[in-house]
């Protein structure tokens, strides 16, 4: 392959193209588990009192990692 004629405007533009699709696919996915599992759940035949604990503690969990990492960004300190 002859890469002397492509030139850097159309790699960039290929890279945030195929970036931008994989983001997607990525929300998707992610959307996906929060609907699916609590099906995969219920079809597993677990309480309901179960499913809800474990939504509960991974709604739980996010706030927690939400304010603990805006505190850190905030804070101005590097890891450098």
């Amino acid at each position: 392959m002859d890469f002397k004629n492509i030139n850097s405007k159309t790699i960039n533009s290929n890279i945030i193209i195929w970036l931008s699709i994989a983001t997607f696919l990525a929300d998707i996915g992610g959307g996906l588990v929060n609907v699916v599992l609590p099906l995969y759940l219920t079809a597993l035949e677990f309480n309901k009192t179960f499913i809800g604990t474990v939504e509960g503690i991974a709604d739980f969990t996010s706030g927690i990692v939400r304010i603990f990492s805006g505190w850190l960004s905030s804070s101005g300190s590097s890891f450098s």
